[in-house]
């Protein structure tokens, strides 16, 4: 038996172009039809794991081709197998929501996470506003995904993003190994289906935000449409969370005029 390394490979960022999301949903699912592989890692190439979506798409349209990152991350955290996201060097936007999609998530200690869509006017549109809640609660979620800074490995290994930090790469096969040798399926519950820990205050959650992002931002659309959406995670499957957010998504886009006209 053995571990699938699976790279992103889109210099200089690894960005998830259509082809690389092809490539990727093609490579992972060829893995778990496999009997010689007991276990799937995504990597990125270079000097990061992943920097989020290829902007060229926008103008493009590319980014409606191929597959979309839901149907991605759909398929790493239903997988038969588990998938672990090795990270190093840093993960944002859409690289971030890659590496939740995954069952497990091992990072070097140096490594740097973040949503920062919010500073581009956008929001987190490959899950985020629906994995992350599910993984770390709504409270903590909701000040990621409205503050838009980058944060440590550290933070994101005490918050439960990550689930094994090392300090050099070298450890990263060896932890990817331990981890498909004590990997239990039935044992491990899908990330997609879960409750939000704090779901029951919500409201509580969502209007505390609200009095900061207002203050923060002010007059801005997309801080309320994150909060709107992650509180949404409490209420909607993954499947109808993902698709209120692509659609939010698609709207803000069309207001900055970073979508074709057909799209927009």
């Amino acid at each position: 038996m053995k571990l699938k390394f699976i790279y992103l490979s889109n210099p200089p960022v690894n960005a998830l172009s259509a082809k690389l999301r092809t490539d990727l949903l093609d490579q992972v699912k060829r893995a778990e039809k496999d009997v010689r592989v007991n276990g799937i890692v995504i990597e990125g190439k270079g000097s990061m794991f992943c920097g989020g979506a290829d902007i060229k798409e926008f103008d493009s349209g590319g980014f409606a081709e191929g597959p979309t990152i839901h149907e991605i991350i759909e398929k790493l955290a239903r997988c038969r197998k588990p998938t672990i996201a090795a990270i190093h060097g840093t993960a944002l936007g859409g690289g971030l929501e890659l590496a939740l999609g995954c069952q497990y998530r091992v990072a070097l200690a140096s490594t740097s996470f973040g949503l920062p869509e919010i500073n581009l006017g956008l929001l987190p549109a490959g899950g985020g506003t629906q994995l992350l809640p599910r993984l770390i609660g709504l409270d903590h979620a909701m000040r990621i995904i409205t503050t838009g800074k980058h944060f440590g490995a550290v933070e994101a290994h005490k918050l439960g993003i990550v689930d094994y930090l090392t300090e050099t790469k070298d450890n990263i096969e060896g932890l990817c190994e331990e981890i498909c040798q004590n990997h239990k399926p039935n044992e491990v519950d899908c990330l997609l289906d879960r409750p939000v820990k704090d779901g029951h205050m919500a409201d509580e959650i969502y209007n505390k935000h609200l009095s900061i992002v207002r203050k923060r931002w002010r007059g801005a659309v997309a801080p309320i449409e994150c909060l709107k959406l992650t509180r949404k995670s409490c209420q909607l499957s993954f499947h109808e969370g993902s698709q209120a957010e692509s659609d939010a998504f698609i709207r803000l886009c069309a207001g900055c005029k970073l979508l074709p006209k057909t799209l927009g």
